[in-house]
């Protein structure tokens, strides 16, 4: 029994080297090739630093920088379409970040469609600007210091007999629960709201929208590169259409090819 578990130890100690000398290994493969990028970049040589972020992502790794990086790049060789796409991707790890957002603004200015949103319900605004003040992990890690909290509220009040004490500790339980609460609301919201897979843009020049999933059926209007839809529905017995919302609320098919998800 003890040979047998030396041997285990043994086995957890080098695979844990291994995995923590490769993940190190990986991590420093992933800033090299970054900084090349942005290096390239500098020198204008935008082709060559595209090619150094997209060998990042290529590995599975992802980062609002990452994504904003390469929607420059696009954005410095005229690629409007791929610009959009990895300025959104960008937005989903950088929500508040005003440099993306200025970006965003300004490659929405060069786009052949111009969509007015609709308004948003004031109740909703409120809570999307709440819910972006932090950043997924940043709720997260909010969720687990307000739960840390609580638990040691609830442990401290099985030793403490002071009545005035136990009048703070309960009202201190009763905030990080509430904070608990909060915090897991924003928290799943976001992760739905905000879940990739839901959007994607217009990655060809222009593409017809129409009132069925079938290009003999009635064209809608036309939207173009750069554009951002809302995918509402893929039927299971047309997969290769998507029916898409815009964000002034016209509906309508297009096939599934003309888009990038988000």
């Amino acid at each position: 029994m003890i040979r047998l578990l030396r041997i285990k130890i043994s086995f957890l100690i080098v695979f844990t080297g291994f995995f923590s000398v490769t993940s190190v290994v990986y991590s420093q493969d992933i800033r090299s090739l970054f900084g090349e990028g942005n290096q390239l970049y500098q020198k204008g040589e935008y082709e060559n630093a595209l090619k150094k972020y997209l060998a990042i992502t290529e590995s599975g790794f992802e980062s609002g920088e990452l994504y904003y990086n390469i929607g420059n790049a696009y954005y410095k060789l005229n690629n409007i379409g791929k610009a959009v796409l990895n300025y959104e991707r960008a937005r989903r790890f950088l929500p508040e970040d005003d440099d993306l957002l200025r970006n965003i603004d300004l490659v929405s200015m060069s786009l052949a469609d111009r969509i007015t949103p609709l308004p948003e319900v004031f109740y909703v605004r409120y809570w999307n600007v709440f819910r972006r003040m932090l950043s997924i992990s940043g709720w997260k890690a909010v969720f687990f210091a307000a739960w840390l909290f609580a638990a040691m509220n609830v442990i401290i009040l099985l030793f403490i007999r002071q009545i005035q004490t136990r009048k703070i500790l309960k009202m201190g339980l009763l905030l990080s629960g509430f904070i608990v609460l909060l915090a897991a609301a924003v928290f799943v919201s976001s992760v739905v709201i905000d879940k990739p897979g839901l959007d994607g843009v217009v990655m060809v020049k222009e593409v017809c929208v129409f009132s069925e999933p079938s290009d003999t059926s009635t064209e809608v209007f036309l939207i173009h590169e750069g554009t951002k839809v809302h995918i509402k529905r893929i039927p299971s017995t047309r997969d290769d259409w998507i029916e898409i919302t815009l964000a002034g609320g016209n509906v309508g098919w297009i096939q599934k090819k003309t888009i990038e998800i988000i």
